[in-house]
């Protein structure tokens, strides 16, 4: 993990925690009194969702300060009574305005975007030859008239100068979450339900790009996101074809939304000219349950169908956007992360707990199990809450200790009360969970609610016992000390047992996002390690496939990638660089089968061609322009007289390639190492050798001679 990036999760009362590696902790934010519902990261900040229906943005703290720089330009003209003068004619562009003219910007109209930031220093001339001190030519540009170009240089027919004015701004709200403002003279957007940034590896410069969907199922995007600007500058809506329910983006142009009835659209046309695309295709469900959350990496997407099944989408590539086909992942999510690298966290159905999917690497792309990430909150309360007891004179509450009533209660022994098990929120129960009150009583329903008549509580000092209680209730301690007399006070000896040391459980979790998280399967950080049974922070769980009878096991996609030369088979006839992808699932009962993908460019245009390996009906090694070249044929191709020629310029490359290709074929027929004795044999008139194993129906019985059999 790089030491910058933490992975950021929210529980079910909307407080927000992060996990950084140093720490190996959760640590909640400082801001004890911010609710948010939902969270989207990157390396550089993180965005959330309040309860209030707010932006909030947290930036995380840097060395060097975020500034943003102000300009405007001072313009006069020249006459012959005052010289250079502030009076303009009427054609003029005005006093003060921006580079081009055409917008007026007099000093006074230039206000902070939000309590976010500070000016720094007063307005100056830029002058570059001395700094912000101004030399004799007071950084004037001069010009023969407006719009001419301006120069350093004044000549005889300068009738016009300008000279720029700078002033910065600094953002001061680093490391805290803070408010994102309104768009200045613009109404306020619809409530937003979700957000999701992404983008930042499309250009060099590192622009985020942050989406975001209101409740009528609008899709908006921020704009003018920059790192001297965090904040961004507006909403701009983004035209869907129906209601959308969820959004994911990934670091580089891969764009999916999830719709109110289950369907998922994926975005086409993104680049770095056209950050917001072009079109939506439309995805069909994983299964008939309908998708309830998608998330994207920079080659992958992964979904959440309604029964909180997890799937993984074939074949998605910055070439083919919307991928090839789903295949089903072990384990029960609720939501979805993908990081940066395509790793995958997840927040578990019934635990409510956070989730790594280990094993995952560039060519194991889906992983091989789920691992729950234990790591302890931090700064834990070291206190016994089974078991609570006050000496009166303790001073622990802030006002006096009344006598218990049927409705309250101060001091009872509950340690035999089980804890409660912690309740499945789906989505739909998410708002009513985050109002829902935190201090509820921590005991089952199924005990009495009167401790018995036997039962008494008693004090070391006093020796006194207390009456039957009734168990915990909240008590609102400053507003009895007002209501009742002191004198009707009655304090009971309640010790604290300073000796018990517990720890806190982590809370349970309704979102997690590792967009920021730069963490795969092989790093080397505290709350990573399994071998140590007495710190391990990430405890395995869902690992195993289930064995149950019925259960389907767990599929698998490796993916195998290269460089390879294609012959493009249409003008203008010749060799191209082409990145090949081989895509092989692993798994009893994948039907799926292996696919063989090319990716190419035409005319700046990304596109792709893919061949089923299970229709791939002969591989022949051809010498073709001094490559290593080999056909892959298929049952079409081959009545096209057109096979996919691929070649590599080395002997080493094309053995290898040429022996995976052949044994991904025999894999997906169900063909061993060797052919049996039972095989049969042919051979077309082309010269390809074709083999096939027959099904144990269409042998004899035993004790036969083959000849007897042939007609």
């Amino acid at each position: 993990m790089m030491s910058g990036s933490l992975l950021w999760a929210v529980d079910v009362y909307g407080r927000v925690f992060s996990l950084s590696a140093p720490r190996g902790r959760w640590s909640r934010a400082a801001d004890l009194v911010l609710e948010l519902k939902r969270v989207t990261g990157s390396h550089q900040c993180c965005w959330g969702i309040g309860c209030d229906h707010h932006v909030y943005l947290n930036v995380y703290p840097s060395q060097v300060p975020i500034r943003h720089q102000e300009e405007t330009y001072e313009n006069q003209r020249w006459n012959p009574v005052e010289g250079y003068t502030d009076t303009l004619l009427p054609t003029d562009r005005w006093q003060w305005t921006d580079d081009s003219g055409s917008i007026p910007q007099p000093l006074h109209s230039f206000e902070l975007p939000s309590a976010n930031w500070e000016w720094e220093g007063d307005w100056y001339v830029d002058d570059e030859s001395c700094g912000r001190e101004s030399t004799e030519t007071g950084g004037w540009e001069y010009a023969v008239d407006f719009p001419a170009s301006f120069s350093k240089d004044k000549k005889w027919n300068s009738c016009v100068r300008r000279r720029r004015w700078l002033r910065y701004r600094r953002y001061k709200a680093l490391g805290s979450w803070a408010k994102v403002p309104l768009d200045r003279g613009r109404p306020p957007p619809e409530p937003f339900i979700d957000l999701s940034c992404g983008g930042w590896d499309m250009s060099p410069e590192k622009h985020i790009h942050l989406w975001a969907v209101s409740q009528q199922g609008k899709l908006w995007s921020r704009t003018g996101i920059r790192q001297q600007n965090p904040e961004g500058t507006r909403w701009e809506p983004v035209q869907v074809p129906r209601e959308v329910a969820q959004v994911s983006a990934g670091p580089k142009d891969l764009l999916w939304a999830v719709l109110w009835d289950g369907q998922l659209l994926a975005r086409t046309g993104i680049s770095k000219d056209c950050s917001k695309g072009s079109s939506w295709d439309l995805v069909e469900s994983p299964s008939q349950k309908g998708a309830v959350h998608v998330a994207v990496g920079v080659g992958v997407v992964w979904a959440v169908t309604k029964d909180n099944k997890v799937w993984f989408r074939r074949g998605v590539n910055s070439h083919n956007p919307t991928g090839s086909g789903w295949i089903s992942i072990g384990g029960e999510m609720v939501m979805l992360s993908v990081g940066p690298n395509d790793q995958v966290w997840g927040v578990g159905s019934d635990d409510r707990t956070v989730y790594f999917r280990h094993g995952l690497t560039d060519t194991e792309v889906t992983g091989r199990s789920w691992v729950a990430v234990s790591a302890q909150l931090d700064n834990s309360k070291s206190i016994n809450h089974s078991s609570v007891r006050v000496h009166g004179d303790a001073g622990v509450f802030g006002g006096d200790v009344t006598a218990p009533s049927q409705g309250s209660v101060l001091g009872c022994d509950d340690t035999d009360i089980p804890k409660p098990r912690v309740p499945k929120i789906t989505s739909d129960s998410f708002i009513s969970a985050l109002v829902s009150d935190r201090s509820a009583p921590l005991h089952d329903p199924t005990v009495p609610p009167n401790v018995p008549e036997g039962d008494q509580v008693t004090g070391q000092e006093s020796g006194s016992s207390v009456p039957t209680l009734t168990p915990w209730s909240n008590v609102d301690l400053e507003e009895m000390k007002a209501s009742v007399p002191r004198s009707s006070v009655a304090t009971y000896p309640i010790e604290l047992q300073h000796n018990t040391v517990e720890q806190e459980d982590t809370p349970p979790w309704a979102w997690v996002t590792g967009g920021g998280c730069d963490i795969h399967s092989r790093s080397h950080v505290d709350w990573f390690n399994t071998s140590d049974p007495l710190s391990p922070a990430i405890t395995p769980a869902l690992g195993a496939p289930h064995t149950e009878p019925g259960a389907a096991v767990e599929k698998s996609v490796r993916v195998t990638t290269g460089r390879m030369c294609w012959w493009r088979d249409w003008p203008p006839h010749e060799w191209e660089d082409v990145s090949v992808t081989l895509e092989q699932v692993t798994g009893a009962g994948a039907q799926t089968g292996d696919i063989l993908y090319l990716y190419y460019t035409q005319h700046l245009e990304k596109k792709y061609l893919y061949a089923v390996i299970k229709e791939v009906t002969a591989l022949v090694p051809v010498l073709r322009d001094s490559l290593y070249t080999v056909a892959v044929y298929t049952a079409e191709r081959t009545r096209q007289r057109s096979p996919i020629l691929l070649a590599t310029p080395s002997q080493q490359d094309f053995s290898t390639w040429l022996s995976l290709l052949n044994k991904s074929c025999c894999e997906s027929r169900g063909l061993g190492d060797h052919p049996s004795k039972q095989a049969l044999w042919a051979v077309t008139c082309k010269g390809d050798v074709m083999v096939h194993e027959p099904s144990p129906s269409l042998e004899a019985p035993a004790q036969y001679l083959p000849c007897d059999h042939m007609k």
